[in-house]
């Protein structure tokens, strides 16, 4: 949930302030949780798009309609068996983690609750692949942006009333079920031919699903593992308080994920359906515009959280939360790497060998948990940034090779690619740093609005740097610029609409 991750960076100190430290970083347990059971789906959902997208390209609707049949099959078992491993494995899980007495009784519930709810949204989430696949991510994005909205709504209400860290997780698990529900409903309006079949002499179909998906999921599986571990190593070697901060600098790097992620959910469907003509010259260009276009927008975001996480985060939570400051700037790195290169996951399912992600994913596996567990262990707090970081990046150089050779591009063709734009990152950041520095001598930010003012002086001169560099350098052509604006206006279009 894209809006959710947005919304959440501004209610973060409004619920710090009501939750404490402490439930704060209690709550952040439902999403390490979720994390874990969610390896359990087999990659069914990003599987299920890809097919979509595929037979929608060539109209075959009864094949489409046998593949969202198995697709609900799958996921009503799903359902079962996570229901089923929240009632076996939470106590012991919570055990394990050593929360503390006082608490155990609401982290049952939140966890309980989150568990079931996501299993619940995970079947009717299904439609929300038929969107996907339709490319129709102006509703998409749009349900899931109304949604967030009225969930942000509702966790004012509910903290205000003094309901804590139970009110959240319904209010949370309330949200979920009304974005898989408006799923259902507009995939059968932007689909009149839908009509999920389940006939048992489909059953070629389902192992073609199933197979494709396991070789998926062993990236999904990695990459799960990874993005909770830390969390897990944080709170059995620092305690739940840490957390707090984890969670802090995380949220603040997850915004410009979620901002890049809205960009990157388009390029499956429509890699899928360049490489459905068969027709490689225009699938390599269409990476390469696709690794331009993601650069662009990824290097501005994640390079100033790195630069200026501090004044950032006084500005957005408050002081005495400094230490959140090494996660954001160790997070901001690894992300940058990973988002910036979306596009070659992406064409690993299009051209079917997500055995490219794999290979990344495996790496980030290895050493992420070796990582984490040195360094959370010698460093505390700092070596849970730094060590999910490293596995970031080797993930990310990992996957861009194996893409890139099945796609028979050099490396001098992505570095011609993307190096204009981090050359601008790089040159943005020094002066933005140095703007800072200077700044620094006629204040201390130890104030939100002191923070907020250094935060204003360094976003103008890293915005002014980054944009003269890219109008100077001229990096996009005419034909990309047109491409990119007629995007634009197809998408307040649809908006304007109202999504029909």
């Amino acid at each position: 949930m894209a809006w959710v991750s947005g919304l959440a960076f501004f209610l973060t100190p409004y619920m710090l302030g009501r939750l404490g430290k402490e439930m704060y970083g209690l709550y952040a347990l439902v999403g390490m949780f979720i994390g874990y059971v969610g390896i359990l789906d087999f990659s069914m959902d990003s599987t299920l798009v890809k097919f979509v997208a595929e037979h929608n390209a060539k109209k075959q609707f009864p094949e489409l309609n046998a593949v969202i049949g198995w697709g609900l099959l799958f996921y009503a078992l799903f359902a079962a068996v996570l229901a089923a491993v929240a009632l076996l494995f939470v106590d012991p899980a919570l055990a394990l983690l050593k929360i503390p007495p006082q608490m155990i009784h609401d982290a049952r519930f939140i966890v309980m609750v989150g568990l079931c709810a996501f299993a619940a949204a995970a079947v009717l989430n299904v439609f929300g692949a038929v969107i996907n696949g339709l490319q129709r991510m102006d509703i998409f994005d749009g349900i899931n942006m109304t949604v967030s909205v009225l969930t942000a709504a509702g966790t004012v209400f509910v903290l205000q009333k003094g309901f804590g860290v139970k009110g959240l997780i319904l209010n949370y698990s309330a949200g979920l079920l009304s974005i898989g529900a408006l799923y259902t409903v507009f995939a059968f309006r932007l689909l009149p031919q839908l009509a999920p079949s389940l006939v048992w002499s489909d059953i070629k179909m389902a192992k073609e699903l199933s197979l494709f998906g396991l070789r998926l999921h062993v990236s999904r599986l990695a990459n799960k593992v990874t993005t909770q571990t830390d969390r897990f190593f944080l709170t059995y070697f620092v305690g739940v308080g840490a957390l707090a901060y984890f969670q802090i600098g995380n949220a603040l790097v997850m915004c410009a994920v979620s901002v890049v992620g809205l960009a990157s959910n388009t390029l499956v469907p429509a890699l899928t359906e360049v490489a459905a003509a068969n027709d490689g010259l225009r699938l390599r260009a269409a990476y390469l515009r696709c690794m331009r276009f993601l650069a662009a927008l990824a290097v501005p975001l994640f390079a100033f959280i790195a630069v200026a996480g501090g004044p950032f985060i006084t500005g957005w939570v408050g002081p005495g939360y400094g230490p959140a400051r090494v996660i954001a700037l160790a997070l901001a790195l690894g992300w940058l790497a990973v988002m910036s290169s979306e596009a070659g996951p992406a064409t690993a399912i299009a051209i079917d060998k997500p055995q490219l992600i794999a290979w990344g994913a495996l790496t980030n596996v290895a050493v992420n948990l070796s990582a984490n567990f040195l360094l959370i262990r010698r460093f505390g707090l700092a070596g849970a940034g730094w060590g999910t970081a490293l596995g970031l990046l080797l993930q990310a150089l990992v996957t861009q090779v194996g893409a890139q050779r099945a796609l028979g591009l050099h490396v001098r063709d992505y570095l011609r690619s993307v190096l204009p734009f981090f050359a601008a990152g790089l040159l943005s950041s020094a002066l933005c740093a140095g703007a800072g520095a200077a700044a620094l001598a006629f204040l201390t930010p130890q104030s939100r609005r002191a923070a907020l003012g250094l935060l204003a002086w360094q976003g103008a001169v890293f915005g002014a740097v980054y944009g003269v560099w890219i109008w100077k350098t001229r990096v996009f052509t005419r034909e990309e610029t047109d491409f990119i604006m007629e995007k634009v206006a197809l998408f307040k279009q649809r908006f304007a609409l109202g999504g029909a």
